[in-house]
C-alpha cells in the first residue's frame, strides 16, 4: 500500500493471509480457500475434470466452460475453479481482454447471486465466479464484483464477499479499473470498518477485513490509506498485517511497529487460528516473506529514514532458530537479498 507507483500485490493475509505485490498481479484470491473441502481433495478433483472433460474436447474454449457453467443442474464449481485457473496463466493474457467473455461470466455470477443459494457447492462456484472475474481488464466487471462484495443475506455468503474484494483488488492491480473510483473506494471502506455481525461469524468478518485491508492498499490515495491506520490497532492479526505491508508499500512510517512484530520469528499471534502443523509452517511463510518484501519497499521509498530496527529485526532472521525448518533455507535467502538492497540505500540521517 503505498502512494507512488501502483503496487504490486502481495499475499492477502486472510485465512489464508494477504501478501506480496507481484501476488496482485495474481491476487489475493490466491488465498482464497475452499470453505468446505481439504485442498488436496480439491486439487484431486479439479485435475479428474480436466483429464475428462479437457482432452476430449480438442475445440474446447472458455466460452464452452462459461456455457456449461450456465447449464441448470449441479454446481460446477470444478469449472469455474479452472477457467479461474486460465485466465491467470501468462499464456493466456489475452482473453483477459476479451469483452464477450467478460460479459458471460458476469451475467453468470449476477444469476447466481439472484438465486442466492447457499449450499456449498453454489457458495463455492460464486467464489471462484469472482476469482476469474478479478482477472479482467475489462471494466465492466466490476459493476458485479461490487455487488457480491455487498451481498450478504447468511453468513455464508461471507466467503464471497472475500472472494469479490480480493478480485476487485487483482482487477485494480491489472489496471482494469480506475483506482480512485469513487464507488470501490466507498465500498471497501465500508468493509474495512465492518465488525461484529451473528455470533460464529465474528472470524470470518476478521478475514473480510482483512481482504479489504489489503484491497485499500493497492487502491491507495488518502482515505484508503488513512482507514489502513486505524486498522493497524485491529485484534485480529491478518487485518493488522495486510494494513501494515499496505501502508509500507506506500512509505508510511505507521507500518513499522506492526512490520516489527511480523519479522519476530516467534510471534504466536501470527499463528492463531492454524490448528494443523502444515498451517502453522504456511502461515509463518506467508507472514515473514509478507514482512521482508513490504520492510524493503518502505525502505526504498523513505531511504533518508532511520531503517535500523527494520534492518536488524531482518538480520536477526539469519541466526533465528524459531523459523520452521522447512522454511528457513527460502526466508533467509530473502532476508539476505533484502539486506543486500538495503545496503544500497543511502544512509538514513541519524
Amino acid at each position: 500500500m503505498r502512494e507512488c507507483p501502483k503496487p504490486d500485490a502481495d499475499e492477502p493475509l486472510a485465512p489464508p493471509v494477504s501478501g506480496d505485490a507481484d501476488a496482485v498481479e495474481r491476487p489475493a484470491a490466491s488465498l482464497v480457500r475452499l470453505l468446505f473441502l481439504p485442498l488436496v481433495l480439491v486439487s484431486a478433483i479439479v485435475l479428474v475434470w480436466l483429464f475428462v472433460r479437457w482432452p476430449g474436447r480438442d475445440s474446447v474454449s472458455p466460452h464452452d466452460l462459461v456455457r456449461d457453467l450456465g447449464q441448470p443442474g449441479k454446481s460446477h464449481w470444478q469449472q469455474a475453479y479452472a477457467l479461474a485457473e486460465l485466465l491467470r496463466g501468462s499464456q493466456h493474457a489475452g482473453l483477459r481482454q476479451d469483452a464477450r467473455l467478460a460479459a458471460e461470466l458476469s451475467a453468470l455470477l449476477d444469476a447466481q447471486l439472484d438465486a442466492g443459494p447457499l449450499d456449498a457447492n453454489r457458495i463455492n462456484l460464486r467464489v471462484f465466479l469472482c476469482r476469474a472475474l478479478g482477472e479482467f481488464t475489462v471494466p465492466s466487471v466490476q459493476s458485479v464484483l461490487l455487488r457480491a462484495s455487498r451481498l450478504e443475506r447468511s453468513p455464508a455468503e461471507i466467503a464471497v464477499r472475500r472472494s469479490a474484494v480480493e478480485a476487485l483488488a487483482a482487477h485494480v492491480a491489472h489496471g482494469g479499473t480506475p483506482d480512485r473510483d469513487a464507488a470501490l473506494v466507498e465500498t471497501l471502506l465500508a468493509t474495512a470498518r465492518e465488525s461484529g455481525g451473528e455470533m460464529g461469524a465474528q472470524a470470518q468478518r476478521a478475514e473480510l477485513r482483512a481482504s479489504a485491508a489489503f484491497a485499500l492498499g493497492v487502491l491507495g490515495g488518502e482515505p484508503p490509506l488513512t482507514q489502513l491506520q486505524f486498522m493497524l490497532d485491529d485484534p485480529h492479526p491478518n487485518v493488522r498485517y495486510n494494513a501494515a505491508t499496505g501502508l509500507a508499500r506506500h512509505g508510511h512510517d505507521a507500518a513499522v511497529p506492526v512490520l516489527l512484530e511480523m519479522l519476530d520469528p516467534g510471534n504466536s499471534a501470527a499463528l492463531a487460528g492454524e490448528t494443523s502443523a502444515a498451517g502453522r509452517t504456511w502461515k509463518q511463510a506467508v507472514v515473514l516473506s509478507n514482512a521482508i518484501r513490504a520492510a524493503q519497499q518502505w525502505a526504498e521509498r523513505n531511504p533518508q529514514a532511520d531503517r535500523r530496527s527494520l534492518t536488524a529485526a531482518i538480520e536477526a532472521l539469519l541466526h533465528a532458530e524459531r523459523i520452521h525448518a522447512d522454511l528457513a533455507a527460502s526466508v533467509q535467502d530473502q532476508a539476505r537479498r533484502t539486506l543486500s538492497a538495503l545496503a544500497t540505500l543511502p544512509q538514513p540521517v541519524p
